[in-house]
């Protein structure tokens, strides 16, 4: 069993790979696409990269005087792998950085909205771990690669090698969750410019592992999918699922009900604050 753990995870990181215990400084910019929202970054170009740096970038993303700010500046982290993580991190973002009156809906009780005081002011970091150009990303994009060659490969040969992938793709036990903590160690450089104190709000669950693994105590991790396996839930961390049947299974796998709770579906605050009107045009149009 453990040696099945030590042969993946190696595979995982491409062999004898040791975490690094460097810090990777982070910088931010503003976004090109949602104003206000800061956009992570190396803060000084790797050695021998061609990949340009922000010119309008902040040398260092929290400094001593940011570490006081009231409300705590908020990172969402994710991976630029597929769309939904990406899709699910920027609907995270537009209900962080909220503080118009218009958030105000049927659909959302009291204790759910937010006010002027608890997100005025507050920034809020877009961190891919992608865009921060580092050995670590380089570690994410190689297992990225083979993951989406043997997917290719396995489709185009079909039959039964096809039908054991897809089982494998759903088998996410125990095993699979190890493995992902200790490749999750390697990414701890991507984290370690914070402070510790940051809350992590996670949309991969290489993410919230590696915000653990570096010592973060307010990790929040999105589980992204609504079929329950035990690699997609992050020890440390409070889980938050989309469906009651998604959360009962979590349950009934084992899953500490401390560390996990049901939230609802991770849906951009536009689309949710403009449900009524919708609707109402929809009738209209009926």
């Amino acid at each position: 069993k453990y040696l099945k753990i030590v042969l993946l995870q190696s595979l995982s990181v491409g062999g004898d790979r040791k975490p690094s215990n460097e810090t990777v400084k982070l910088a931010s910019a503003e976004s090109p696409h949602i104003p206000g929202l800061q956009v992570t970054e190396r803060a000084v170009s790797r050695e021998g990269s061609t990949i340009p740096g922000n010119p309008n970038r902040t040398d260092v993303i929290v400094d001593d005087s940011r570490k006081a700010m009231t409300p705590t500046p908020l990172v969402i982290g994710t991976i630029r792998m597929g769309f939904g993580h990406h899709r699910i991190a920027y609907a995270a973002c537009s209900w962080a950085m909220s503080i118009d009156s218009d958030t105000n809906s049927t659909f959302l009780s009291d204790a759910q909205q937010p006010s002027s005081t608890s997100t005025s002011n507050r920034t809020t970091y877009f961190h891919d771990l992608l865009n921060i150009d580092s050995p670590e990303a380089d570690l994410i994009k190689s297992t990225d690669i083979v993951y989406s060659k043997l997917s290719r490969l396995t489709s185009n040969i079909g039959g039964p090698i096809e039908r054991l992938w897809g089982k494998a793709m759903l088998s996410g036990d125990g095993d699979a969750l190890r493995i992902s903590g200790l490749t999750a160690v390697h990414l701890r450089p991507l984290f370690q410019d914070l402070p510790l104190s940051t809350p992590i709000i996670a949309t991969h669950c290489y993410v919230a592992l590696a915000a653990v693994a570096a010592g973060f105590t307010n990790v929040i991790n999105l589980v992204i999918d609504n079929h329950a396996q035990w690699f997609v839930v992050v020890p440390g961390a409070l889980n938050l699922v989309q469906g009651p049947v998604n959360y009962q299974n979590f349950l009934k796998m084992g899953v500490d009900v401390t560390s996990i709770q049901l939230a609802g579906h991770w849906i951009p605050r536009d689309v949710v604050v403009n449900i009524p009107k919708d609707c109402t045009r929809r009738i209209a149009r009926a």
